[in-house]
């Protein structure tokens, strides 16, 4: 697995907006043996966690397409965590720091990481159709950082200490496709604190769309801009 860090200068993409984010290009690459087992492991854990066929749908078109954007929106988790994992036991962590997958997988307490002291990590992924730049220097259409999220099922936020971002530069309808390839890329972008996702001057609330694989549609979920967040160098420190 390679690592390579990338700086995105937003100043240089759109004009007004003055900021820089500092990222992670993870590559893994099924030609290295190591890489291999990691993606043989995530294709298993994907099959596993993806739910079961809509049996409401109302055509097999239907059936086959729910059954592949779950199995899409699985992988992209399971690449998500790896990826951060991986990336944040290669010796990025202060103080001989590491962290752990963990088995808490429902959406009711989720947790996919943690820290060897004690804190709790929530990771969540995005596909993006207009390319990375577009995601974090777009004002209107800027990408934010997914925290806790509410509904009818969990009427009450459950924090996590960390909360980090993956984006795919594509559509995740994509990834089965990609995920056969040599080469998978993604990319670690930054995240937030348990602090920021409860300071009213820093978070939004927004509806969980169709579709969106980072929870249930119609969830009022708890986010935070790109402008206001952490890129992934300053997230890297709070851990």
């Amino acid at each position: 697995m390679n690592y390579e860090s990338l700086v995105i200068d937003c100043t240089k993409v759109f004009q007004g907006i003055t900021k820089s984010y500092n990222m992670v290009k993870v590559r893994f690459d099924r030609r290295n043996e190591e890489d291999l087992a990691i993606l043989q492991a995530i294709e298993t854990e994907a099959k596993k966690l993806a739910p079961s066929v809509n049996k409401q749908a109302a055509s097999e078109t239907e059936k086959t397409r729910d059954t592949e954007t779950l199995y899409a929106n699985a992988l992209a988790g399971m690449l998500s965590e790896h990826a951060w994992k991986h990336y944040l036991n290669s010796g990025v962590l202060q103080n001989g720091v590491t962290v752990s997958s963990t088995e808490s997988k429902t959406s009711i307490n989720q947790i996919d990481l943690l820290s060897s002291n004690g804190k709790t990590i929530e990771v969540r992924s995005s596909g993006v159709k207009n390319g990375i730049k577009f995601a974090l220097c777009n004002s209107e259409h800027m990408f934010d950082i997914l925290g806790p999220y509410t509904n009818g099922v969990k009427p009450t936020a459950i924090y996590k200490d960390i909360y980090l971002r993956t984006l795919f530069n594509y559509d995740l309808s994509k990834l089965v496709t990609i995920f056969k390839e040599n080469i998978i890329i993604v990319y670690l972008l930054g995240g937030a604190t348990k602090s920021m996702m409860q300071d009213p001057t820093v978070y939004e609330i927004k509806s969980m769309k169709k579709d969106d694989p980072n929870g249930p549609e119609g969830s009022e979920y708890y986010s935070i801009k790109y402008s206001k967040a952490l890129d992934t160098i300053q997230i890297t420190q709070t851990i």
